[in-house]
């Protein structure tokens, strides 16, 4: 798999990293030119920006979760220190479909970022809204697509994971109505949100707050690694 790294311009030897799951019909590169890069130099850490090539098809073919331990495991859990896991629309799915079904330890995975996440088909998405939000969901049993995935998100409720999970989106985003239900979850310091649609603008201001409000103070305070996993 094609890893597009971009490494920090402060240090050599960065001692974390943020690995961004792209969203679907995009490449790793598309992220470069549209200024994922430049914000983190601008932000002044010293940190490396990894983008595994995930193509939609590996999440039809369900090897995506594979692939991604097989990515971490090769070129991040011993190489830094600490490091976050965040993804873009589909790359959001992605993220936390590894945090539901991957058996392989992170202990230096530090927390999680959704921006505008793909969640699963409309259908299950207004069924949980109909519920009145995940805590009153009554999913059980449901053979809706991605029901697992929301009975697990509901299992999750002051975990860990969810103290340590921030979920970014705009406001006409076509995903809004998922992101909105998942902030239920985690704390209010970590919903970041911004005018826009589903498109690069958007996501690279939500990247942009999530950096200076989450990144940058973890980092400067040299926090330690939070999560279990």
């Amino acid at each position: 798999m094609r890893i597009v790294s971009h490494v920090s311009r402060r240090t050599l030897t960065a001692s974390a990293a943020i690995v961004l799951l792209p969203a679907a019909l995009t490449s790793p590169d598309d992220f470069i030119a549209h200024g994922f890069a430049q914000e983190l130099d601008a932000s002044g850490l010293e940190i490396d920006l990894l983008i595994p090539d995930l193509h939609a098809d590996c999440y039809l073919r369900s090897t995506a979760v594979e692939m991604l331990d097989e990515m971490l495991l090769a070129h991040v859990q011993n190489r830094y220190e600490s490091f976050w896991l965040a993804g873009i629309s589909l790359g959001g799915y992605g993220v936390m479909q590894h945090a539901r079904l991957s058996e392989v330890a992170l202990p230096t995975l530090r927390g999680r970022f959704l921006i505008a996440p793909y969640l699963g088909s409309r259908e299950i998405v207004n069924s949980v809204n109909a519920s009145g939000g995940i805590a009153a969901w009554r999913g059980a049993g449901s053979d809706m697509p991605d029901a697992p995935l929301w009975q697990w998100l509901q299992r999750q409720a002051n975990t860990a994971l969810a103290d340590n999970l921030c979920v970014g989106c705009g406001s006409d985003d076509r995903f809004a109505l998922s992101s909105r239900l998942l902030t239920a979850l985690v704390p209010n310091r970590h919903v970041f949100s911004t005018a826009g649609d589903h498109s690069f603008g958007p996501w690279r201001t939500l990247w942009a707050q999530w950096l200076a409000a989450v990144v940058a103070p973890s980092l400067l305070a040299g926090e330690r690694v939070v999560e279990a996993v």
